[in-house]
């Protein structure tokens, strides 16, 4: 009998060994000579070359594994990077993690293209694309993504080339099956072209959650295009300095949706949601950072409901939310009275 027991406790622990999942972590550094492995020691330079060295084994599903790529340097990564063709589900998905200085700045180029790839999450990275000389390029573009995606971005600045000559949108999804979503990220500079826009939806069906975002320097903010059947879920969310309507459910078939969210725009009408905000002018921080104004305390507290892999009660900078009372709408949440030192250090580092 104890013999029996041995052997089951052997089988047990065998499968119990076979169901973990391996988490296979990697390195980039763009402070580093070209030629690296990807590990701590001797990391990959770029974005780009990782992407092209995890992909021999892109189904992660099948090898039971997760990524998580850890980036840093103080260089711009100026190579656009494709996240394409990686099998990927709720739990075997990858993670990019960023520590602050690493950026990924392009020229007349997207940036970042989900392709293909489902379940992909991104947290305190800055992307950015400096130039366009054509149309239809993006910081940011979805495409190919499978039925029941679940795509991330957090904590993290995206940024256009403030072209007002050029088509430009921050973030565009030309998915049906998009399901994306942004928390304490800055969406700025797409311009004021008349196709220009911060988020813009343009197949049917696509889901784009916002929470804590501020979009600001778009034409439209956010932008559902004609007679797409798409979604636009936000809540704590500014859109400001738009030429076009904040807002726009162009043709009426999509879906907006806003709780306590805000725009210096007037009420456009239509919009689905409570709580929100119309008409008032911020004041800002160079950085679209709302100090004391209208839109200070107006937001609610979201970090119960969404789906997060980072804490979500905290702002872009780390700051406590709420701490003055309801939390702020937008990215950034101005400081307590205790923590004005905070905001002023902010306010001299950019000057």
């Amino acid at each position: 009998m104890k013999q029996r027991y041995q052997l089951l406790l052997i089988v047990v622990l065998f499968a119990s060994a076979a169901n973990a999942q391996t988490e296979i972590e990697r390195f980039v550094d763009t402070d580093v000579a070209p030629g690296g492995v990807g590990s701590v020691g001797d990391p990959w330079d770029t974005m780009a070359v990782a992407e092209a060295a995890l992909d021999d084994n892109p189904n992660l599903v099948f090898d039971d594994t997760f990524i998580t790529l850890n980036c840093v340097g103080s260089a711009n990564d100026t190579t656009a990077v494709n996240w394409a063709g990686f099998t990927t589900d709720a739990t075997r998905f990858i993670n990019i993690l960023c520590d602050g200085t690493y950026s990924l700045v392009t020229n007349d180029a997207t940036a970042f293209t989900y392709s293909n790839t489902s379940h992909l999450r991104i947290d305190n990275i800055h992307i950015e694309v400096t130039a366009v000389t054509g149309a239809g390029l993006s910081v940011v573009r979805v495409s190919g993504v499978d039925a029941g995606s679940d795509l991330r971005i957090t904590n993290s600045i995206l940024k256009g080339p403030d072209d007002d000559a050029r088509e430009f949108s921050i973030i565009r999804s030309v998915d049906t099956d998009t399901i994306l979503t942004l928390n304490n990220t800055l969406i700025y500079d797409a311009g004021q072209n008349a196709t220009s826009m911060g988020i813009r939806v343009d197949v049917q069906g696509g889901t784009i959650y916002g929470y804590n975002c501020t979009i600001a320097n778009c034409r439209f903010g956010v932008f559902l295009a004609d007679h797409v059947t798409a979604i636009f879920t936000g809540k704590n969310t500014i859109v400001s300095d738009s030429v076009g309507p904040a807002y726009t459910e162009n043709g009426g078939a999509g879906t907006i949706t806003l709780d306590y969210s805000a725009s210096d725009d007037a009420d456009p009408g239509g919009i689905d949601g409570a709580n929100n905000v119309w008409g008032a002018t911020p004041n800002y921080l160079n950085l679209y950072e709302i100090v004391e104004s209208t839109w200070v305390g107006k937001g609610t507290d979201i970090s119960g409901e969404a789906k997060w892999f980072v804490d979500a009660d905290t702002d872009y900078y780390g700051t406590v939310r709420g701490v003055r009372g309801g939390w702020d709408i937008g990215y950034y949440e101005f400081p307590s009275s205790g923590s004005l030192a905070l905001y002023y250090r902010r306010l001299l580092e950019r000057q």
